[in-house]
């Protein structure tokens, strides 16, 4: 469990996390952005702070802080290159914003205008950071309540949460909507590449080391040995 952080959450604002691994520190870090509202839109620039594993402790960051609005209501934020991504605003303008988990610097990534300046859903694969790289792979109209992209399927068709029907299923050779009966809000469905590891998180590993060394078995082993003979004495006496 984390402690508890610096900046506190206040109704009509917005708070957004991000998970990662600084690979150069072996620490784990979560970054929180907070803005705060005012007259119900967010205040520029967002109350920024960092958790590290390592120190166990939070400390600000805002002097790092962007100065646009990265959005909450998209799918959950991806790691990737050491960075945590999501898209933002600014100037009426989308982009990507990316929170370097090394440098604890934001950086921007800028994407096509035909993505920038539309709410009509279009998928891109791009090399990393290369504008000119970014390819339209489909184009999918928003206008049906269809709110982020949960995934793909391996008759090529896209799995998409909707605002009221959950989870549908998309064909993009006749353009088509089907819906599957697997009802929730548009923040019900995620899914992600993980990889699995043995890793245990460092205060975690040192209670597990302490738990299991001859010291710590024998110090029990002494307390229930203390036990049985104070029961027995109490035996006696009675």
């Amino acid at each position: 469990m984390l402690t508890r952080p610096g900046f506190a959450f206040v109704p009509h604002g917005s708070c957004l996390l991000g998970f990662g691994f600084d690979a150069p520190s072996n620490d784990y870090k979560v970054v929180r952005i907070v803005y705060q509202p005012e007259n119900y839109n967010y205040k520029v620039p967002p109350s920024v702070e960092i958790y590290s594993l390592n120190t166990g402790t939070w400390r600000s960051i805002c002097a790092a802080a962007p100065r646009y609005v990265v959005y909450n209501f998209f799918s959950l934020p991806a790691f990737v290159n050491g960075a945590v991504h999501w898209v933002a605003s600014s100037s009426g303008r989308s982009l990507i914003v990316a929170f370097d988990m090394g440098a604890e610097v934001f950086r921007e990534m800028m994407i096509p205008d035909s993505v920038a300046h539309t709410d009509v859903l279009k998928l891109c694969s791009t090399e990393y950071g290369v504008v000119e790289s970014w390819t339209k792979l489909l184009t999918i109209d928003m206008r049906d309540g269809i709110r982020q992209v949960v995934g793909f399927r391996k008759n090529s068709e896209v799995l998409l949460s909707a605002r009221v029907k959950g989870l549908v299923s998309y064909d993009p050779k006749i353009q088509q909507i089907k819906y599957l009966g697997i009802h929730g809000s548009n923040r019900s469905f995620y899914a992600d590449a993980y990889v699995e590891s043995l890793v245990l998180l460092e205060r975690e590993s040192a209670v597990l080391r302490q738990e299991t060394s001859c010291d710590a078995v024998s110090s029990k082993l002494a307390s229930v040995s203390l036990r049985e003979e104070d029961g027995a004495e109490e035996e006696q006496k009675g």
